[in-house]
């Protein structure tokens, strides 16, 4: 019938979506444990849930990753071969 396999196309779309999840989480920059343990020296008794967890691991990532290609265009406008920190106190 033309369903595209056992699970179909939205089992098929829900699979892969899954699998880019689970391979985001493991090439994240900030890790659950460092986050935890900002979360414990902030206040020793807070714990976040799995859900806030990962919208703050997302927010971190994409800051870092919006710093360093700012940084990094500022830097190739100075036409230098190094990312500086000035070129990413710009940024922020």
């Amino acid at each position: 019938s033309g369903g595209g396999g056992t699970f179909g196309k939205a089992g098929a779309a829900a699979a892969a979506a899954a699998a880019a999840a689970a391979a985001a989480a493991s090439e994240r920059l900030v890790s659950h444990k460092a986050l935890q343990d900002l979360v414990k020296q902030v206040h020793p008794d807070e714990r976040l849930s799995q859900e806030v967890e990962e919208v703050l691991l997302d927010m971190a990532d994409d800051f870092i990753d919006s710093v360093t290609a700012f940084g990094c265009a500022i830097a190739q406008h100075r036409r230098a071969d190094t990312l500086e920190s000035k070129d990413l106190l710009l940024h922020l």
